[in-house]
């Protein structure tokens, strides 16, 4: 028998949208909290509509990122919605919330306003730069945050121009944080009784993820350019290409090293002064790798990933989305699960990735809610309006 979830009970009120903040309010859903993602009428999270070709109108980016979650509709910019909020927010846990700075406090719903009436609360804005600072005003989208951070920097092709990863690095990292956050708040809570504001900054985050390259700068007054998929320090620690699909390798430990040069039939070059150690290896990067991927294409990596294994060197191949998606050790994990959905039907999307002790990797997933789906339980069970309370609300444009 599995485990109640260690959230049960929490309640979040999410004001969050796109995945700077959603990303993070799921993974409280996934364990246990009742995550109240609250949205504006008729639009909804903003990410609803993007909708590519392909999809049945549907939004990757929303079912990506909004599992175990309530979709009630809420027009925060009316008396009567305002009112409504205040009552969910009296007996919330957790507020997130992913606004411009300042626009929470323009309508009268920051911090300072709602701390008197719940003391206990947890207040956490996520923005891009932070409540504070000549930056705080300015927009931001992920692309910018990466592009200031020095992220794009150090990402792409030795010589090449400046390249944001593939992923939303600087939302999903910035959402992350703000669980932390979030966590260590409730830790606090529990020993104090009192509650408390996070300024989560998406930039400072990525400043943390910048680490070694800042630091190596401080001593060294080296800046870090791309270096494609190399390592500024290890070698050999890239991709290679073979016969039939590129692969990673990782062959840094001088026992790693050796077994490679055997597997690709160089063992000669293991006494090379050239590359005899890790330092020189680098150094001389640009005579080593040409030797090794040689030696890579005269097999498919079919072949090599096996013999690599067997030898316990590093290494994988280059997936692209159609390949994940079958990737044996993430079916085995249940890092793919299906979900309906009352448009289209059954929805594959991204699994729970942290696992509890007692609890199943699928236990209780909820879909992705349709826009203001849970507003009668919430605002007629829960808060005790009636249905024709409701209607009114809809008509005026509040709900």
């Amino acid at each position: 028998m599995s485990m109640s979830k260690p959230l049960e009970g929490l309640k979040i009120v999410d004001l969050s949208q796109a995945w700077a903040g959603p990303i993070g309010s799921m993974l409280l859903g996934d364990f246990g909290a009742e995550v109240l993602k609250i949205e504006p009428p008729g639009t909804g999270d903003h990410v609803r509509a993007w909708t590519p070709p392909g999809c049945h109108g549907e939004s990757p980016h929303f079912l990506a990122a909004n599992r175990n979650k309530k979709s009630v509709t809420l027009n925060l910019k009316t008396q009567e919605g305002k009112e409504i909020f205040l009552r969910l927010a009296r007996e919330a846990d957790v507020l997130l919330e992913n606004f411009r700075p300042g626009v929470m406090k323009k309508m009268g719903l920051h911090y300072e306003a709602l701390r008197p009436m719940n003391p206990r609360l947890i207040y956490c804005s996520v923005s891009g730069f932070g409540q504070s600072g000549p930056s705080r005003d300015d927009a931001a989208y992920d692309l910018i945050i990466q592009g200031m951070s020095g992220a794009m920097s150090v990402t792409g092709e030795e010589g090449g121009k400046p390249l944001k990863p593939g992923l939303a690095q600087a939302d999903i990292m910035g959402a992350l944080a703000g669980t932390i956050a979030i966590l260590t708040a409730l830790l606090g809570r529990a020993r104090t009784g009192e509650g408390c504001y996070i300024d989560l900054s998406m930039l400072d985050v990525q400043i943390v993820a910048m680490g070694h390259q800042i630091v190596n700068y401080f001593l060294s007054g080296n800046i870090a350019k791309p270096l494609g998929t190399g390592h500024p320090i290890l070698t050999p620690y890239e991709t290679f290409a073979t016969k039939t699909f590129p692969i990673n390798i990782a062959a840094v430990t001088p026992a790693h090293w050796a077994d490679l040069c055997s597997l690709l039939g160089l063992s000669r070059i293991t006494e090379d002064p050239h590359f005899r150690n890790i330092e020189v290896r680098n150094k001389n990067k640009k005579e080593l790798l040409p030797l090794l991927e040689e030696a890579l294409q005269g097999k498919p990596a079919e072949e090599w990933l096996p013999l690599l294994k067997g030898k316990g060197i590093p290494c994988g191949p280059i997936n692209d989305v159609s390949m994940i998606v079958k990737e044996p050790q993430l079916l085995h994990r249940h890092m793919i699960i299906d979900v309906e959905n009352p448009k289209v039907g059954q929805v594959k999307i991204p699994g729970i990735p942290i696992r509890v002790s007692g609890m199943s990797a699928e236990d209780q997933v909820t879909r992705p809610p349709l826009l203001g789906e849970h507003n009668e339980e919430i605002f007629c069970d829960r808060l005790g309006y009636c249905r024709e309370e409701l209607k009114k609300f809809r008509e005026k444009g509040i709900i």
